[in-house]
């Protein structure tokens, strides 16, 4: 082979080179570009999703207060805080009353009516469609306790076993309540206990704060991809 063919084989080369450059570069391009509005698509519907959890929260919030339920807002963390006192539970125990159903049956139709419609406009909630049902994934009913060390009795170990007893009694008497949700959503409702992990106010010293004394419903919705499952 002379110099002019290897000078030729190389131009071709490179010439093959360039073409499979420029393809990839294209097929980049429309990958980057559909990757982008995929992107932008998802952020808009996890958006979506905040507004949708802010609203059932806020309702919900309007509720409990028709029923006259003292209760704490975090639209940020999702979640309604209801005091356990409030809630009926006793220092150290995690079995109810049977007046406290008519507190927790409160509740419960709080959270059945903002879900069960979605007003088609938000100045007019007469105007009420099936809705937010098929949005919930699940709702955590998670109990919370003051510091005071738990003394260990009746198999219950310590404040992490008392919180999550508490949390599986009100869901107990959520599941036996007449309301829509009963029938509809109640299976969505997991008991969670954390103790005193997670105080609203810290104390370095064991303290009986009736605060972090507490039952949250911490509201999650379904992602925009999982509504096909």
């Amino acid at each position: 082979m002379n110099e002019d063919e290897n000078y030729q084989a190389l131009s071709d080369l490179m010439t093959a080179m360039l073409f499979v450059f420029i393809i990839t570069l294209i097929a980049y391009i429309i990958n980057f570009s559909s990757n982008k509005d995929l992107a932008q698509s998802l952020g808009q519907q996890m958006s979506d999703l905040e507004l949708k959890k802010s609203y059932i929260i806020r309702t919900v919030s309007d509720n409990l207060l028709k029923n006259g339920i003292r209760h704490e807002v975090n639209i940020k963390g999702g979640t309604i805080s209801i005091s356990s006192d409030q809630l009926g539970f006793t220092a150290g125990q995690h079995k109810l009353e049977s007046e406290s159903i008519s507190t927790i049956s409160k509740v419960s139709a709080s959270i059945d009516a903002a879900i069960k419609c979605e007003p088609q406009q938000l100045a007019n909630t007469e105007l009420c469609i099936d809705g937010f049902i098929s949005e919930i994934d699940h709702v955590f009913v998670e109990g919370h306790t003051d510091n005071v060390p738990f003394r260990a009795r009746n198999g219950i170990r310590n404040n992490v076993d008392l919180s999550l007893l508490r949390a599986a009694s009100v869901k107990q008497i959520l599941d036996k309540t007449d309301d829509v949700i009963t029938k509809t959503v109640a299976k969505v409702f997991v008991p969670v206990g954390y103790g005193d992990t997670q105080p609203l106010i810290e104390h370095s010293k064991p303290t009986d704060d009736a605060k972090n004394r507490r039952i949250d419903f911490r509201f999650s919705l379904k992602k925009p991809w999982e509504h096909s499952k």
